[in-house]
């Protein structure tokens, strides 16, 4: 029921009606000009006005009107169809039982996989089975909605997400599960499951886990081989398996070298035996991306000192790095292989870096400098623009690190930041230190009780040419204090780590870059590629047409043509068949012609058909745990009935109350407006205006 209520007590309607008496007896029975008409059509023009004025001055006081609406929700009825591979033999139920369905309630129908679509299918393909993304879907999208049963149909098989057994389901819909596939358990050796590192740095070796299981054989024995495949395979190993038990389980691991770069295809292969059901389960290819990106960090030192052990396990905790230590008295390597070179009490008196140096500046090499007592400060002062050493003698100094507040070039750990001041001083030279232009200060010096500006850790950056100076030795106290506070290394790498991480970072300048979502794809998944195109300010446009070209390892090429979004580039690809591929893209701006090309692999999956024993005890744990029933294709009417008969299926009444403004009323405004323009209209006839 709709009322009105009011912001103002509610005598303040007695001033409305006084108002609209007073105003309709001084318009019309004060005035002389409707003296000649009959009574009654002035008491009428009166009433007429008395409304109209009334109204307004109720209106002006801000009434509230209370509405209240009914909403009928009809009860909607779920049904999930299994679309997955390990069911392409089975018929499907869903289609009848919707039919009967939708006579009586809102059906809903959907088929899942690794996704879920709408509609029901009769392809049933997909490449792996998510279960517990379906209760999540029911939660997301039912939320709100009266949701009377949830119908699945499947085997009960799932290789991906979590166990929707444990799932915290937020629907109290009741499940009704039909039971497909077969749960005899066949004559079988499979591999279950492969665990194995994605990505694997050149040089290194890396585990390879198998899962092996067995069932209904005893006192059978087969091998499991690892192959590299590719255009050089080769067997990288072979061990044997002894089954000794009808149900046999086993992992088998394998060392598996990183002797080549690329997304590196390798195989698992188990042996099949006499009688076995199925040998599709016998295989499983994975693929392995091999990096060469191990940035090679030298150390040069002007002496031995115990700091070049401490920086060299610090750095050599992140398998990106490769760190060599060298006295550049016996320098043997070449410079300008390194990514980074870092010097230790150079340039020193006795040994002068000029020749050095250049190598570096004139191909870009970061270079970090720590700045101890051995250093000569006028070379030193020379040959970096980080900081300027004022030494007027070649005394020494001991002091410790303060923290800069406003430092804002990468995040520092809580844990950092505490332990920064109680670690132990550093010797560094005696006199003045100023920072350069382009530096920024990660500490400070502190000189006994005096906290100074003088820098003390610092990094520089210059159109991207990075440098970086501890003007400090000693950093081997600081390694060995951390230990002995916590018992770990970690706040001192963190120190060191993303300092060095910092000035190796290399700053991608290329106007005109293309890419792929991922470099390694199962053979499900979309691949999606994205195109950035940058003016000569660097700021991206996406005026010119952007051509893509992927060709598959046998030479086939598919020609696409980037949409444009924003300020970029997006193209969505779809799904390739499993292989290795290349793309490249193409665009021309201001006339020059630019390009960029990559590269990606398809993994095939055949999930699915590793495990085709259909898993029906899962069924029943989750109706345990929801309320519901588990049937059979041959309980379809029965199952009918039960839906029919559910509770839960029910319309509901939805009852809300909405307050609003009473001028927000279009019929009161109408009204309004009626009564006035009758009363002129009627004044009008009377010849009085």
């Amino acid at each position: 029921m709709n009322s009105f209520t009011l912001q103002y007590p509610w005598y303040f309607l007695i001033f409305c009606i006084l108002l609209g008496v007073v105003y309709a007896i001084i318009l019309y029975l004060r005035d002389k000009r409707f003296s000649e008409q009959q009574n009654w059509k002035i008491w009428g023009l009166g009433f007429l006005r008395f409304l109209a004025v009334s109204s307004i001055s109720f209106l002006l006081l801000g009434p509230l009107l209370k509405v209240n609406n009914q909403q009928v929700k009809d009860p909607v009825v779920v049904l999930m169809q299994d679309n997955s591979e390990s069911l392409n033999k089975e018929q499907s139920i869903l289609p009848s039982l919707k039919e009967k369905l939708s006579n009586a309630y809102q059906t809903d129908a959907f088929h899942f996989s690794t996704t879920i679509e709408s509609e029901l299918t009769d392809t049933l393909n997909g490449a792996t089975t998510n279960l517990s993304s379906v209760f999540s879907f029911i939660d997301e999208t039912y939320a709100n909605q009266n949701l009377g049963a949830v119908v699945i149909e499947t085997d009960g098989i799932f290789n991906e997400g979590s166990n929707p057994i444990y799932q915290n389901i937020g629907f109290t819909a009741p499940v009704y599960f039909i039971a497909k596939g077969d749960t005899t358990q066949k004559k079988d050796v499979k591999i279950t499951q492969v665990y194995h590192n994605n990505i694997a740095y050149l040089g290194d070796k890396f585990i390879v886990n198998v899962d092996v299981s067995a069932y209904n054989f005893s006192a059978a024995s087969t091998s499991i081989v690892l192959k590299k495949l590719g255009p050089n395979p080769k067997t990288i190993d072979t061990q044997k398996i002894n089954i000794n038990k009808k149900n046999y389980f086993t992992t088998v691991s394998f060392e598996v070298p990183a002797d080549e770069t690329g997304v590196i295809p390798y195989q698992i292969q188990v042996n099949s035996l006499r009688d076995e059901f199925s040998i599709v389960n016998n295989t499983r290819k994975f693929y392995v991306d091999i990096l060469d990106a191990r940035q090679k960090i030298l150390i040069l030192a002007n002496a031995p000192h115990p700091d070049l052990a401490a920086i060299k396990k610090s750095i050599s905790t992140n398998k990106n790095y490769e760190v060599d230590v060298a006295m550049v008295s016996k320098l043997e390597k070449v410079i300008s292989s390194f990514d980074l070179v870092i010097f230790h009490n150079l340039p020193s008196d006795t040994y002068n870096i000029d020749e050095e140096l250049n190598v570096l500046k004139s191909r870009n090499i970061p270079q970090l400098f720590i700045a101890g007592s051995q250093i000569n400060t006028s070379k030193f002062n020379q040959l970096q623009d980080v900081v300027t050493i004022s030494a007027n003698t070649d005394s020494d100094n001991i002091v410790q690190a303060t923290t800069v507040d406003d430092f804002k070039l990468w995040e520092q750990s809580d844990e950092l930041k505490s332990l920064v001041k109680y670690f132990p001083p550093l010797t560094t030279k005696f006199g003045k230190f100023n920072a350069g232009a382009n530096s920024t200060p990660l500490f400070n010096q502190r000189i006994g009780d005096l906290d100074t500006d003088y820098p003390l850790w610092l990094v520089y950056n210059q159109s991207g040419v990075k440098q970086a100076v501890i003007a400090g030795e000693g950093l081997w106290n600081w390694r060995l204090f951390n230990y002995l506070q916590h018992k770990r290394f970690d706040e001192f790498d963190e120190l060191i780590g993303k300092t060095v991480q910092y000035i190796t970072l290399k700053e991608d300048k290329r106007k005109f870059k293309v890419s792929a979502s991922n470099n390694l794809y199962q053979s499900y998944d979309r691949v999606v590629f994205t195109a950035e195109l940058y003016n000569d300010s660097y700021e991206k446009v996406n005026e010119s047409d952007v051509q893509l070209t992927v060709k598959n390892q046998d030479g086939q090429s598919y020609e696409f043509t980037f949409s444009k979004v924003n300020d970029y580039y997006e193209f969505d690809a779809g799904t390739f068949p499993p292989g290795n591929y290349t793309f490249s893209g193409n665009t021309s701006y201001n006339g020059k012609p630019l390009n960029s090309s990559g590269k990606f692999s398809i993994q095939d999956v055949k999930l699915e058909l590793s495990n085709t024993t259909a898993d029906h005890n899962v069924l029943r744990n989750i109706v345990a745990k929801m309320g519901g029933d588990v049937f059979y294709e041959q309980d379809a009417e029965r199952l009918f009935e039960k839906i029919s008969q559910t509770k839960n299926l029910k319309p509901i009444v939805y009852n809300s109350q909405k307050t609003e403004s009473a001028l927000n009323l279009k019929w009161i405004l109408f009204l309004l407006v009626g009564l006035l323009i009758l009363e002129w209209f009627l004044r009008r006839l009377m010849g009085n205006y």
